[in-house]
C-alpha cells in the first residue's frame, strides 16, 4: 500500500516513526534517488514478495503474483 506519497512535507521520518500504528519488524529498506513509477513499484513489490515468501499477500490481479519480475 502506498502511504504518504505526494505529501506536503518532503522530509523523511525516522524509522521509529513509521505511521498509522505500525507494529512489526522492518526486514529491508529500499531507498531510491528519484520517484518510483507504478510499473516499477509493481516490479519491486513482486521482487520482495518472492524474496520473502509473501506472494500470497499480493492481490490476484498483481502481475507478479505467480512469476518473478
Amino acid at each position: 500500500e502506498v502511504i504518504g506519497s505526494g505529501g506536503i512535507n518532503s522530509e523523511v521520518d525516522a524509522f521509529d516513526k513509521v505511521g498509522n500504528g505500525f507494529s512489526g519488524e522492518i526486514a529491508e529498506a529500499l531507498v531510491y534517488d528519484q520517484p518510483v513509477n507504478s510499473v516499477n513499484r509493481k516490479k519491486i513489490e513482486g521482487y520482495l514478495a518472492h524474496k520473502w515468501g509473501l506472494t500470497g499477500a499480493l492481490p490476484v490481479s498483481h502481475p507478479y503474483k505467480t512469476e518473478h519480475p
